[in-house]
């Protein structure tokens, strides 16, 4: 899943802010590409169920039809964004720590683009 998230993150040149994988949804905190997130989930979901379904001949829809989003207008409402994010798997009981989870930006082992952001900002 990262890796498809990181192929369209370099085609669309979106910012990945922050972001958890979890066994059977994704959060992602992204700047989105100037024309909208609306390509960019596409492209996510579509390339990662093609992937899926070939590595297990599954033919059953891998994701909901429907994505939400909300727009975050102040850094506090980030802040508490990334933080629900990062918290989500122990929330789930998959770890006891955010930094545990291997699947998030919550330890140092995934790049994102969160430094680069305030830099620029």
């Amino acid at each position: 899943m990262l890796k498809t998230v990181n192929q369209v993150r370099v085609e669309l040149s979106f910012k990945l802010l922050a972001f958890a994988i979890m066994p059977d949804h994704l959060h992602l905190i992204v700047v989105p590409p100037e024309d909208g997130p609306a390509k960019m989930m596409q492209l996510i979901k579509g390339r990662f169920s093609r992937t899926y379904g070939g590595l297990t001949a599954c033919a059953e829809p891998v994701w909901q039809s429907r994505y939400h989003e909300r727009i975050l207008t102040t850094e506090q409402a980030l802040f508490s964004a990334i933080e629900y994010v990062h918290n989500n798997p122990v929330a789930s009981r998959l770890v006891g720590q955010p930094e545990d989870y291997r699947w998030s930006s919550a330890g140092a082992e995934w790049k994102t683009d969160l430094e680069q952001f305030f830099r620029s900002g």
